[in-house]
């Protein structure tokens, strides 16, 4: 599972997946727009509903809190 979400981030933007642990937003790698359009990205990758109470920097500071929101998601 968690290579599947790391191609969809690594196709949404290479940098995401460059060091799973930096922050994206203080790399400036995401910011706001960039989430709306991740979690249609994931969304559709996955069949998933992201609802928008888990679009948090705590969720999507990172590629490896991102996965591990989508595996939840998934299960």
């Amino acid at each position: 599972m968690k290579e599947k979400i790391m191609k969809v981030l690594e196709s949404f933007n290479e940098e995401i997946v460059e060091d799973t642990a930096r922050n994206l937003f203080d790399a400036e790698i995401l910011d706001s727009f960039g989430i709306v359009e991740l979690v249609i990205e994931l969304e559709d990758a996955f069949n998933i509903m992201i609802d928008v109470d888990l679009v948090t920097p705590e969720n999507f500071g990172t590629a490896d809190s991102i996965v591990k929101l989508v595996e939840s998601l998934v299960a």
